[in-house]
């Protein structure tokens, strides 16, 4: 067996194969005390993440009254919204959720009828569906997408109670797309 001396292993943080002690180079600071990454998270990602989440409300609404109340207070802060409810067996209905999703986008104008748009939309439910696909195929389901819309960002969220006899499962699947602002 090889000897290995404590110089040759790397501490916490440290970098492979360099003398024991040596530290992984560190990001930048600027000024005001961030770094380029977390700046750039903190930047760029918000609209990302509040329209997901306005997504996910949408599709978690409870009844048409409650989507009412969150499409205006989301539209409040410029998120334009919308949900529409579907069910049936889930891999005939995968093809109905994705129309019924850029039909209820164009309808409540969080997209323009213009191709690029509706394939983001009809991109986003379908990447949705397969996130919550593995739970539910060849299941009944019921549930509701979530469309949502700010500037550039669009997200489309899926939430499926999946019934199977008396033991009901739930999944939620969530896709984000750019596309140009209106």
């Amino acid at each position: 067996m090889a000897d290995i001396s404590s110089s040759q292993l790397p501490i916490s943080g440290g970098v492979p194969g360099a003398p024991y002690g040596t530290e992984a180079p560190r990001a930048r600071a600027l000024p005001g005390g961030g770094t380029p990454v977390k700046d750039a998270v903190a930047r760029g990602n918000s609209a990302s993440r509040e329209v997901a989440r306005a997504a996910l409300r949408m599709a978690l609404s409870a009844d048409h009254a409650e989507e009412r109340h969150e499409q205006r207070a989301l539209l409040a802060r410029g998120i334009r919204a919308t949900a529409v409810d579907f069910g049936g067996d889930f891999t005939g209905s995968v093809r109905r959720v994705i129309e019924r999703a850029v039909v209820a986008a164009k309808r409540e104008g969080v997209i323009a009828a213009t191709h690029a748009e509706e394939g983001a939309v009809a991109g986003a439910a379908h990447e949705a569906l397969v996130q919550a696909g593995h739970k539910a195929a060849g299941l009944s389901v019921g549930g509701k997408v979530g469309v949502a819309r700010r500037d550039d960002h669009i997200a489309v969220a899926i939430f499926l109670g999946i019934g199977l006899l008396h033991l009901d499962e739930v999944a939620v699947g969530l896709a984000h797309r750019a596309v140009s602002p209106l």
